[in-house]
């Protein structure tokens, strides 16, 4: 009876304090199995042969026994054991010359086994396949396949015949192939990317920030921030630029600070990150801007302020139709029309006499935009403009030019005005000056008493 008591006390015990695991025998991790080391040791020993026919083919074994992913995992770490203990130097290089690759890229047998050609072109060693494998690998969207990117990446980078980007250039996607694979990945591969913005090779950094930009994990935004720091300006505007993408107000302060970069790269695009982060405390330092020796950089700073969309800064615009670069002058029309700043309709006037097209068209659609009616009479003769021009297109998150005539875009602006510009037409249609463009103000008229 004590007996039977003991043994269910001891049951209840180990059911409630369970025996540490070493005490019970644990299956062995899967590894080699004794005649596959016995066919690997019989290969090792033929490639100490002296005939070189005999190491060839016993090295073309090897290689054809390590592509098994079921066991690609165990045989590299049995050969790289071997490689250390074998003191034939020629076998030594043999067996490093087939593990070589796989450690190189990282290739495990989970890889093999699912991106068997892929991790075979890799291991050619043949530069032209890595794009094939980068976008395999992405389009895959396995986390697995992370590591392999990321060395495809490193490797390509430091390439001499692969160009991250140009100079001062934000369109990565088309020529850096390895960084939008890692954006298909996504998560999984923002820790290793953030490593990248540390690598010692200012190549290799200069992806990164896009990268983190389009993935677009707020983990990114103090790394990002530390890189506006970076001692290449590439790295630096590029990581301004992602914070612009990254929209997150914990980096106003640093692109602010970055608006005295010494490159003008640099300021450029911290800018218009400013001007999509649409903080108005960065409406003082924009301004400021307007005032920087390179055009790419006063543009992007009217661009900016614009995109905050505070008016009060519209009147420190108007010196800027006179700027010296066409593109200042146009977006700076631009953007008096789009905060229908009154006070600039007599400086717009005078942009309409432009030498160059863009302007004369930003200005024409600016007073269309005012919509003081009285304008009108100064934008029929714009009518007889038949130059090409661009027109300023504001996206989400970016700017672009639309194609037109200045012709065009001053019919399109008079016809805005509806019936309050019949009287101006009706006016002008009836003056021999005008006998050229008599059609097209009838034309208008025509247009609008049919509204």
């Amino acid at each position: 009876m004590k007996d039977s008591r003991f043994f269910v006390l001891v049951i209840i015990a180990t059911l409630v304090f369970p025996l540490p695991s070493c005490l019970f025998v644990q299956e062995p991790k899967p590894g080699i199995s004794p005649k596959l080391k016995r066919e690997i040791d019989g290969v090792i020993l033929r490639l100490s042969d002296k005939d070189y026919k005999t190491r060839q083919t016993a090295e073309e074994d090897l290689r054809n026994l390590v592509k098994d992913p079921k066991s690609l995992d165990s045989i590299l770490a049995y050969l790289q054991k071997q490689s250390g203990t074998v003191s034939d130097t020629q076998v030594k290089i043999s067996i490093e010359r087939v593990v070589k690759p796989y450690i190189e890229w990282g290739i495990t047998g989970y890889l093999q086994e699912k991106f068997a050609d892929a991790m075979n072109l890799l291991i050619s060693g043949d530069e032209k396949n890595w794009e094939i494998v980068a976008r395999e690998l992405g389009n895959s969207r396995d986390p697995e396949t992370v590591d392999v990117l990321i060395r495809i990446y490193i490797s390509a980078a430091r390439y001499e015949e692969f160009h991250p980007l140009p100079a001062c250039s934000s369109d990565i996607s088309a020529t850096c192939w390895p960084a939008e694979a890692l954006v298909k990945i996504g998560k999984p591969a923002v820790e290793p990317v953030i490593k990248l913005l540390g690598d010692k090779d200012s190549i290799v950094r200069r992806c990164a920030p896009w990268v983190l930009a389009k993935i677009g994990d707020p983990k990114a935004v103090e790394p990002l921030i530390q890189a506006l720091g970076d001692t290449d300006e590439h790295v630096r505007a590029l990581s301004a630029e992602a914070l612009g993408m990254l929209k997150h107000p914990k980096a106003v302060k640093p692109l602010i600070a970055a608006l005295y970069d010494k490159d003008s790269c640099v300021r450029r695009d911290a800018a218009r990150a400013l001007g999509k982060i649409k903080d108005i405390s960065t409406v003082e330092p924009l301004v400021r801007m307007l005032e920087d020796t390179t055009v790419d950089v006063r543009y992007a700073a009217i661009e900016a302020l614009s995109k905050i969309g505070d008016p009060k800064f519209a009147e420190s615009l108007i010196p800027f139709l006179k700027d010296k670069e066409v593109w200042v002058r146009a977006t700076a029309a631009w953007a008096l029309g789009k905060f229908r700043f009154v006070k600039a309709i007599e400086p717009l006037i005078g942009v309409l006499g432009d030498k160059q097209s863009d302007p004369r068209a930003e200005a024409v659609r600016a007073l269309g935009r005012i919509g003081d009616v009285k304008a009108v009479e100064q934008l029929i003769p714009l009518l007889r403009d038949s130059e090409l021009a661009n027109l300023l297109e504001e996206g989400e998150d970016n700017f672009w030019w639309k194609g037109t005539t200045v012709r065009e875009i001053t019919l399109d602006t008079i016809l805005s005005f509806g019936k309050e510009a019949l009287p101006f037409v009706r006016e002008s249609s009836e003056k021999k000056e005008n006998e050229d463009i008599k059609d097209r103000l009838i034309e208008i008229i025509k247009r609008i008493e049919n509204e």
